[in-house]
């Protein structure tokens, strides 16, 4: 596979809906080198929106999208045979095998005849398909016809992949067989954009991390960046009883010296430092805390510092937890999320 001088530019781009519905507002970037970039973000804030932009499936209404040196069309040929993009949405024929199925898009891709059948069996060990590819589609459990659309999408090597949460039907060995083939192809130079809500596969695989929230792009970093960024320490603490009418709790803990915020909730005291603290200072501080709950004789079943992850990264610069669906739970400090 050759390498092109750039993957994508998107400048100032934006979409809108009737109604006065901005699903995109004002994106710009630029993906010169081979990447795998994870696309997070709440339920809403225009990931797969972005991703149907850039497959041509749709239209900015400002702006201008260019992929691999050229305008994004969906019609074109060059586009078709070098970009690939796996929707949440499986448009497959039940009364078909899986073999006939991928047997049929090798023509519509109009791969070579000397590379299917070496194209075929390397897709077919990669995602496993093997014991099932012979069946008629409709006995395919969810998982399998999620292979089975991620291996039409794969067929024809394409030096841009778009994917829309590709993991959500996978069990975690069909994961990890995912994220080792989208490896393969980014050391062969292409490059991968995928939204995932799953943060820790996201921070664990990705180079870089594009964060979205209402439509616009907040963040555009790499992955060694992010970690390297600190945010104030945040601890929380677990409680028995309802503590959203404990009002008296906040001024006795706003007597601690470097203590930002304190704030309510159902069975959850959060804490917010008005700095990163040491590991010293943590210590410190969750003592002189603890002894605070313990003169007010309010019990706690566990205290806990936030760690700075994806999801705490996300409420820290939004002020708004990633959606419950996530890894995480709204209440729990920092959020998870759902599809969006």
């Amino acid at each position: 596979m050759s390498i092109p001088s750039s993957f994508l530019t998107l400048a100032k781009v934006s979409k809108s809906y009737p109604n006065d519905v901005n699903a995109l507002q004002g994106i710009s970037v630029h993906i010169k080198a081979p990447e795998i970039i994870g696309i997070i973000g709440r339920n809403g804030s225009g990931k797969s929106t972005l991703l149907q932009l850039l497959a041509g499936h749709t239209k900015p209404t400002e702006g201008n999208i260019t992929i691999l040196g050229q305008p994004a069309n969906r019609q074109a040929t060059t586009f078709k045979q070098k970009t690939s993009y796996i929707s949440q949405h499986m448009a497959l024929d039940g009364d078909m095998t899986g073999r006939e199925t991928l047997h049929l898009f090798t023509t519509l891709y109009k791969l070579p005849r000397h590379q299917r059948q070496t194209q075929l069996k390397h897709l077919q060990q990669a995602f496993d398909l093997f014991g099932f590819l012979d069946r008629p589609v409709k006995t395919y459990s969810g998982g399998q016809k999620q292979k089975l659309h991620l291996a039409i999408g794969m067929l024809h090597q394409p030096e841009l992949m778009l994917l829309d949460e590709p993991t959500s039907a996978l069990d975690q060995q069909a994961r990890q067989q995912l994220w080792q083939y989208l490896h393969e192809a980014h050391n062969v130079g292409a490059c991968v954009l995928i939204v995932s809500h799953d943060l820790q596969a996201v921070q664990r695989h990705c180079s870089r991390v594009w964060m979205l929230d209402k439509g616009r792009l907040i963040v555009d970093k790499s992955v060694t960046e992010l970690d390297q960024k600190k945010f104030n320490s945040i601890l929380h603490i677990y409680c028995y009883e309802n503590m959203e009418s404990c009002i008296s709790l906040i001024f006795k803990l706003q007597q601690i010296e470097e203590i930002a915020n304190v704030e309510l909730l159902k069975h959850n005291v959060q804490i917010e430092f008005n700095r990163p603290l040491s590991a010293q200072q943590k210590n410190r501080h969750m003592q002189s805390v603890i002894e605070i709950f313990n003169e007010a004789k309010v019990l706690f079943k566990q205290a806990q510092w936030d760690e700075a992850d994806l999801a705490s990264m996300y409420q820290h610069l939004t002020g708004s937890p990633l959606d419950a669906g996530g890894n995480k739970k709204q209440g729990k400090g920092r959020g998870g999320g759902k599809r969006g």
